[in-house]
């Protein structure tokens, strides 16, 4: 009986023992990767009294057989990713265009460019 009560205080002190958490993440390319997320895409109608910050482009290259194809929502993302940096919370999308066989750089199978253009936050009413 004795043997059971002090095997229960040892688990008990076991689980009032403070833990911490490390890692290896870095928290700026946390927030980094979930940047494009901020960004929402609008139509040109929609910019209302948005401040423009300027022109912004994005791209996805697949470079090799082995890789998965590229899509045009990789570079939209990718569009989105560099809007954020800019400091803009919406973007109107363009174009999109696909490169492919003798189109395409030679680094890459197939390139998919977007471009259009990144807007501040609308301002306060």
């Amino acid at each position: 009986m004795r043997l059971a009560a002090f095997a229960a205080v040892l688990l008990l002190a076991g689980c009032a023992t403070s833990w911490t958490f490390e890692s290896n993440l870095d928290p700026q390319a946390i927030s980094d990767y979930f940047a494009p997320g901020s960004v929402v895409v609008i139509t040109a109608e929609a910019t209302g009294q948005r401040p423009t910050l300027g022109p912004v482009s994005g791209e996805a290259c697949q470079e090799s057989t082995v890789q998965v194809p590229v899509t045009e929502a990789d570079a939209r993302t990718e569009l989105r990713a560099k809007a954020a940096q800019m400091g803009a919370e919406a973007v109107v999308i363009e174009q999109c265009t696909t490169l492919s066989g003798k189109e395409a750089p030679p680094s890459c199978l197939t390139l998919i460019l977007c471009s259009g253009h990144a807007y501040g936050p609308e301002p306060a009413a």
